[in-house]
């Protein structure tokens, strides 16, 4: 079973190539979506970020995303630490989910494929690119970050350059090309459609 990750920036759209491959039949693993859920129910988790941040992280049982996400995006100390407590969960996580797939190939989707270290469990990695101005209006329309919260982000992710280096594909969604025609081409490329 190949394992294919899938990376990019916010805004990168990364969320719908998950979904066309989905669409198509393919086991797709969300791994922020995952993560987010693994931190409201994995002990582990819970203790660790309590003990780091305190008990004001989780009110009435149920962690607090935006003051978890000012204390990340505030500080690469804090993102890093973070990370270090989450990231092993969720590679345990896909471990056990990849198991109970039946499928020639699996895809992992990870804005921080790189950062967290998922990308050496990958056979091969897509990179979804598309020019910051673009990515910048599509969050601000899918979120209420505003365009400095938006960039600070950026900048703590791994440049689409410093990406691109590791990546075996790169699916370029500029809203002028379109993106089955790209996600069609790297599947016959791996052989698997």
């Amino acid at each position: 079973m190949l394992k294919i990750g899938i990376t990019g920036g916010i805004g990168s759209g990364k969320s719908v190539v998950a979904n066309i491959l989905q669409q198509m039949g393919f086991p797709v693993y969300d791994s922020d979506s995952r993560a987010k859920a693994l931190t409201q129910t994995n002990a582990d988790i819970r203790q660790q970020l309590t003990a780091m941040f305190g008990d004001n992280l989780f009110k009435y049982n149920i962690l607090d995303k935006k003051a978890l996400s000012q204390l990340i995006f505030s500080s690469d100390k804090n993102l890093k630490a973070v990370n270090a407590i989450i990231h092993p969960v969720v590679v345990g996580d896909f471990a056990t989910w990849t198991t109970r797939q039946n499928a020639a190939a699996v895809f992992l989707e990870s804005a921080i494929l790189m950062e967290s270290g998922l990308y050496q469990k990958m056979d091969k990695i897509i990179l979804v690119t598309t020019p910051e101005k673009l990515r910048i209006d599509r969050v601000m329309k899918r979120s209420q970050l505003s365009e400095k919260e938006i960039q600070q982000r950026m900048q703590m992710q791994k440049t689409e350059e410093t990406l691109a280096d590791k990546a075996d594909f790169v699916i370029l969604n500029d809203e002028k090309h379109l993106l089955i025609p790209q996600v069609h081409s790297i599947l016959q490329k791996l052989l698997i459609i």
